[in-house]
């Protein structure tokens, strides 16, 4: 049975990689086997634990990570536990953005070696992505592409739209530390206890924790107190998930102060 298992999934991964064009092929089989094993342990977690909400996703270039969602999605969840799911991809559809701000100072460009980070980068048409989707996915009504720059699209209209009101898993590939920050915000409200966010570029700069995925997290949670995260998942040289346990803020403020009972205690006794 186990056996049967993964040789289903390691051919599920070669027929994508196979079918996802020029884009694929340079990233390499291993990188997209790993990918692709990353979501199904995702995939695992949320249906096991019954946790239910949209998958989110922020940056998709030409929607094989989309594809790998809904294949591991559809197995795990809606095929085994019987829980429906939706998912929302963000993306300009133009390629990345111009770098601005700290991105500005450390972006890299066609002359570094490594990952290139430049404007246009990753750069695939909607139509190209939807026609990928029909033709590897066939139905897709219960997956929406939502084309345009963050600090445009991402706004509280476009959740009550959608009746976006909480995330199980959400999928960061935005590469920049602005675009990361700007959707982790918006996605704030989403967030519950258990949620899963993923990092695609998690350990690019050099793993560098001033810089990219790594500083929006981190402010992001030390902004929203509330939050903590659990290391989950890791594939690749360059991804990273996390679990996320969200606090009862106004049940702590509601409990008493250990020095503040104290001291009423003395005052009684006097």
């Amino acid at each position: 049975m186990i056996y049967d298992t993964c040789r289903n999934i390691f051919r599920t991964v070669s027929r994508k990689i196979v079918m996802a064009g020029s884009h694929t092929k340079k990233r390499g089989l291993y990188e997209y086997q790993e990918q692709y094993q990353h979501f199904y342990r995702c995939m695992i977690f949320l249906g096991r634990n019954g946790i239910e909400g949209d998958i989110l996703e922020y940056g998709s270039a030409d929607g094989t990570s989309i594809t790998m969602l809904h294949s591991t999605a559809d197995e795990m969840l809606a095929q085994r536990e019987k829980m429906k799911f939706r998912i929302f991809a963000f993306d300009s559809f133009e390629g990345l953005p111009d770098a601005t701000g700290l991105d500005q100072q450390h972006h890299t460009d066609s002359t570094t070696p490594g990952v290139k980070f430049v404007r246009g980068g990753y750069s695939f048409s909607q139509q190209e992505v939807q026609k990928k989707l029909d033709e590897e996915i066939g139905n897709t009504e219960h997956i929406s592409l939502i084309k345009g720059w963050y600090e445009d699209t991402l706004t509280q209209k476009l959740k009550d739209d959608h009746n976006i009101r909480k995330a199980s898993f959400i999928n960061i590939d935005c590469d920049y530390y602005e675009s990361t920050k700007t959707a982790l915000n918006w996605c704030k409200s989403l967030i519950q206890q258990g949620t899963i966010i993923s990092f695609d570029d998690w350990y690019c700069y050099k793993a560098s924790e001033d810089l990219g995925e790594m500083k929006a997290f981190s402010e992001f949670l030390k902004e929203n107190p509330q939050l903590s995260s659990t290391p989950y998942s890791q594939y690749s040289w360059h991804g990273q998930s996390f679990i996320m346990s969200v606090k009862e803020t106004d049940v702590l403020e509601e409990q008493p102060q250990p020095a503040a009972t104290h001291a009423k205690k003395a005052e009684a006794t006097a």
